[in-house]
């Protein structure tokens, strides 16, 4: 009987593996920015609690439960264009083509551009800005298939094209291969300013995704918040707090990439 069973067993672990495609767990590494502090020009008040906010949520089982050596903070005086670049060409070096990689930035913005701190605006020149072709390239450069990018500052709608990238086929069973594709999630448009709110505490758009990520865009109650439900639910309300001053805009080749898996 011993010698029948152990036969058994091991075809069962064979057929398990064959069924499931020998497929590797996916890793999500993130970069999360967030200032309010800069030398050179004008504070902001929410954007690193907007930021700890993500990070709080990404380290969250709903926000997949990222470890902390996959995740980076930058804040404030530590949010140099010099630290930020660092830390997206180490962090996203990392990820292989089945694992996610995530980018989070909160603060000032103009068109074409990031404000990292102890930025300098001299006429028509930025110094020291994180322009957005140096993330396009950074997320270009990066193995994974899974790449979300999320900006919460003013004309970040100017960053189009950063999905311009041939679509992801969507092979296999499971949530992990429906997340594959790239999604750009802007918190306004090119010609549009970003705002705080001193009732909400924090960013408009921030505020609305952080409520969406929490369950408030799962609109098909399946415990999974896709990209589609929780653009649909930002658009939607931080275009009516706003009075339609600032719309949200999305650049996506998916629209069934989880964000958030509810309890």
């Amino acid at each position: 009987m011993k010698r029948i069973l152990k036969p058994i067993i091991f075809l069962l672990f064979v057929l398990i593996g064959l069924q499931s495609g020998f497929a590797q767990k996916a890793t999500t590494y993130a970069i999360v920015i967030g200032i309010a502090d800069y030398k050179y020009i004008t504070d902001l008040t929410f954007t690193v609690p907007d930021a700890k906010k993500v990070y709080t949520f990404l380290k969250s089982n709903a926000g997949g439960a990222v470890p902390s050596n996959h995740i980076r903070f930058l804040a404030n005086e530590n949010a140099t264009k010099a630290n930020i670049m660092k830390e997206m060409d180490y962090i996203f070096g990392f990820a292989k083509p089945q694992d996610r990689v995530i980018f989070y930035f909160s603060g000032h913005g103009a068109s074409g551009l990031f404000f990292a701190s102890y930025i300098k605006i001299n006429g028509n020149t930025a110094e020291n800005a994180l322009w957005h072709d140096e993330v396009k390239d950074a997320f270009k450069k990066c193995k994974a298939r899974t790449k979300l990018c999320i900006a919460d500052a003013c004309y970040a709608g100017s960053i189009k094209g950063v999905a311009n990238y041939k679509p992801v086929p969507q092979k296999g069973p499971g949530l992990e291969d429906k997340s594959a594709g790239i999604a750009v999630i802007m918190a306004s448009k090119s010609n549009q300013t970003s705002g705080e709110d001193g009732r909400l505490k924090q960013g408009f758009f921030s505020y609305f995704m952080i409520q969406g990520l929490s369950g408030k865009s799962d609109t098909n109650r399946d415990k999974v918040v896709t990209i589609k439900e929780l653009f649909t639910y930002v658009w939607k309300n931080v275009k009516s707090y706003s009075k339609g001053k600032q719309v949200p805009i999305m650049f996506s080749n998916t629209y069934t990439m989880p964000v958030a898996y509810l309890n």
